[in-house]
């Protein structure tokens, strides 16, 4: 999978045609990985919340999904 240069603000039709089968591939390799895997924004708020992340932090993704990394600190 090659990701677009990150100064690239608009995908081309090539771009568009391939994203549904790279953003479930995406999302199969976050809900099966065996480590914990979070997304976050620039801002840090909490996007997606791996299976593996729950077991690891203790929280399930609804818990924490739109609130801050810093949630996570011990």
């Amino acid at each position: 999978m090659q990701f677009p240069e990150p100064n690239k603000l608009v995908a081309g039709a090539d771009d568009m045609a391939n994203l549904p089968s790279e953003v479930s591939l995406l999302k199969l390799i976050i809900q099966t990985a065996p480590d914990a895997i979070i997304t976050a924004d620039v801002h840090g708020r909490i996007l997606s919340f791996s299976p593996a992340a729950e077991r690891v932090f203790g929280f399930a993704e609804d818990e924490v999904k739109g609130k801050n990394l810093i949630c996570l600190r011990a």
